[in-house]
């Protein structure tokens, strides 16, 4: 990857402000934070500013609020925070505006978090919007430390128009260790040239472009989760004639698996053989070849055959994208654990991100890595907007 960055270490944050770009996208229920992976990743950056007498000023985005949403607040990840680090975290009511810089400007001593509510409150966070980057810049930090890796692969304005403009005004600008522990992570899986990938999950764009990158460079690519669901229906397939296959919107995708099935490393897929078939509602559930998903049912779960997983314990190297099913529901798991144990305990098996993470726990010596999207585009250009914008 082209260019260099500020460390950290030699930055001398006390009694400095430093705004800290983080991933606090997490699972949410009852109030309550479920899964504390992204913020447990962006620990030593927190508890290094705030041991060396620096203010934390910290930032994240959560979910996808149209406006002010109590739901999707960080407030329940201040007391997580304070536990954590042990350094007094007071929460902000929003993440610009004048309350906002009365609470910073009124923390004379380091060694303390403002945690800032969802950035996503306000359009112009994701549109890189000029004037929300400029109310970003008014809150008076000195430093910007980018610790975001799930969000580094978008041009919004907290990872990318805010350190660009803090360098045009002549402050510094760094990653902290999450983000460059990620670089590191997938050091080795660019260099590869024998493995094998397995994808899954239900975000098509990212997931296909995946498929087809892998397809180039791995040996193997075993397909699980949503995106299987179109390379069989694009292998003739009529997979129960769900509605989002007969959606025109999907149409697309369905095109680029042909093409992709088709082409010169088509013959690298493997397509499920077995998957679990459920109603609408996840109900009456049965296994079946996905041939014979009849209509009104539709596949919840991916089984990978005996065949696959020895395929899979054979490899040192080894990437994981989204579970091959709805994981979540009842009944729904099969799939992820069947590839949990086929995983060899030896190998260089790195974790993509989001809900894989979850799993990632039960794979002895499994790396993980925050982001998923952020990861396969960074996989696939070898750099990242965020990245670009701390060189």
């Amino acid at each position: 990857m082209p260019g260099s960055y500020s460390n950290l270490e030699d930055i001398d944050v006390k009694n400095k402000k430093v705004f800290v770009r983080v991933d606090f996208n997490v699972p949410l229920k009852d109030g309550k934070v479920t899964d504390t992976t992204r913020i447990d990743a962006t620990i030593k950056t927190l508890d290094y500013i705030t041991a060396h007498d620096g203010l934390a000023i910290v930032a994240s985005h959560l979910g996808k609020p149209k406006g002010k949403d109590e739901n999707l607040s960080l407030r329940p990840i201040a007391p997580i925070l304070e536990a954590k680090i042990g350094a007094k975290t007071i929460m902000a009511d929003d993440c610009v505006g004048e309350n906002v810089k009365k609470i910073i400007a009124g923390e004379k001593r380091g060694g303390r978090i403002i945690l800032l509510d969802n950035l996503r409150y306000h359009k112009g966070e994701e549109e890189d919007g000029p004037e929300f980057i400029e109310e970003l810049v008014d809150l008076g930090a000195d430093i910007y430390v980018d610790d975001a890796f799930g969000t580094a692969h978008r041009k919004h304005a907290s990872n990318y128009g805010l350190p660009l403009r803090f360098k045009e005004l002549g402050k510094i600008v760094a990653p902290g260790y999450c983000m460059l522990n990620e670089i590191n992570l997938w050091g080795p899986i660019l260099n590869t040239k024998r493995g094998i990938a397995i994808v899954g999950g239900a975000k098509l764009e990212e997931k296909i472009k995946a498929v087809d990158y892998f397809s180039k460079v791995f040996d193997h690519v075993i397909l699980g989760g949503l995106v299987s669901h179109f390379f069989l229906k694009a292998s003739g397939l009529s997979m129960g004639n769900a509605p989002y296959i007969l959606d025109e919107k999907n149409a697309k995708y369905i095109k680029k698996a042909e093409e992709i099935l088709n082409g010169k490393y088509g013959p690298k897929l493997i397509l499920p053989s077995r998957v679990v078939v459920a109603d609408y509602d996840f109900k009456g559930r049965d296994i079946m070849d996905p041939k014979d998903i009849p209509d009104g049912k539709m596949a919840v779960d991916v089984l990978s055959s005996e065949e696959n997983c020895e395929l899979i314990g054979k490899y040192k190297t080894c990437i994981w994208f989204g579970p091959p099913g709805a994981f979540e529901k009842e009944g729904c798991r099969g799939g992820t654990d069947l590839i949990v144990n086929a995983i060899d305990s030896d190998s260089y098996c790195v974790i993509g991100g989001g809900d894989s993470a979850v799993f990632a726990k039960d794979i002895k010596n499994s790396k993980v890595s925050t982001g998923g999207g952020a990861s396969i585009e960074y996989i696939l250009n070898k750099d990242l907007p965020a990245l670009e914008a701390l060189r």
